[in-house]
C-alpha cells in the first residue's frame, strides 16, 4: 500500500499547483493564502478563510495491472468559508470538481487513475462557517 501521508501530500500538492484554485483563497481583506490547502488533521492556531482541507478515507487493494500494484482510495476535499452566504464554498467546490472530476492526475509520484467526485452542497458547520465537500474515489499506484 502507499503510505497515507504520501497520498495526502500528493493531493495537497496537486491542488496547490493549480492557480485557478489558489486564486480562490483570498480572505476578506483581499490577502491571498495559497498555504490554506492542508490536511484535515492540521492543528495550527493561525489560519484564514476560505480554506481547503484534505481528508483521507480508506485504502484497499485493487486488481494489479501490468505488474503494477494498484489500490483504491477514497478522500474528501472540504472547503470552508466564513461568508454570510454558502455561495463561496459552493463555487470553490465546483471549480475544484471541474479540475479533477473524471481526470487522471499525477502528483508527488502518485498516479490517480480517473478521479470520480460527488459534489455535496454547502452546509452550516457552525454559526459562522459553511462547509462544502467533494467526495472522491480513485485507483492509485506509484
Amino acid at each position: 500500500m502507499i503510505p497515507n501521508n504520501t497520498v495526502q501530500a500528493a493531493i495537497i500538492s496537486f491542488l496547490k499547483s493549480k492557480a485557478t484554485i489558489t486564486a480562490l483563497l483570498v480572505d476578506n481583506a483581499g490577502v491571498a493564502h495559497p498555504e490554506e490547502i492542508r490536511e484535515v488533521e492540521w492543528q495550527g492556531d493561525t489560519f484564514s478563510y476560505p480554506n481547503i482541507r484534505i481528508d483521507l478515507g480508506t485504502q484497499t487493494d485493487a486488481i494489479a495491472e501490468n505488474n503494477c500494484e494498484v489500490f483504491n482510495i477514497g478522500f474528501s476535499i472540504l472547503i470552508f468559508s466564513e461568508l454570510y452566504s454558502s455561495k463561496e464554498a459552493n463555487v470553490m467546490a465546483g471549480v475544484i470538481a471541474n479540475i479533477i472530476n473524471k481526470k487522471s492526475i499525477t502528483s508527488g509520484g502518485v498516479h490517480f487513475v480517473r478521479v470520480i467526485c460527488t459534489l455535496v452542497p454547502a452546509i452550516r458547520r457552525d454559526e459562522r462557517t459553511w462547509r462544502s465537500e467533494l467526495i472522491c474515489r480513485s485507483s492509485i499506484h506509484i
